[in-house]
């Protein structure tokens, strides 16, 4: 799952400015922060993988053991609110993308995205 971040923050246009970047466990990798920072010149805020054991060697990178220190749990439940959005778009449009090639995916994804914003805005949802 970790190789998808530097793809997807590079697919990023440069009209959209971003201060940080919020990530699982899954993305949790010295070079993903080091990604986001040196590249992308953002800060980034990924939950260490090691978080729930609580035993093991501090990590030797310079960002990944930042997190360890300095982890912020209040900017951290910013991201659960995307998820909180992403799970209700699986449960009322469906977890599962049926178009076989990126572009279609892509184009579903939006409209789904669009179909949920509008049944909002309908006030067909209770929020």
């Amino acid at each position: 799952m970790g190789y998808y971040f530097a793809p997807v923050l590079s697919e990023i246009p440069e009209s959209v400015k971003i201060d940080r970047v919020l990530a699982d466990a899954g993305y949790d990798a010295e070079k993903n922060h080091v990604f986001a920072r040196k590249t992308l010149n953002v800060r980034s805020t990924i939950i260490p993988a090691f978080a729930r054991r609580n035993s093991g060697p501090i990590p030797q990178g310079k960002y990944r053991r930042q997190m360890v220190t300095s982890f912020s749990k209040n900017i951290y439940k910013q991201r659960s609110q995307v998820e909180c959005v992403f799970s209700r778009i699986k449960k009322l449009l469906s977890p599962v993308v049926k178009a076989r090639n990126w572009g279609s995916q892509e184009r579903e994804c939006h409209l789904k995205i669009l179909t949920f914003n509008l049944m909002l805005l309908a006030g067909a949802l209770k929020q």
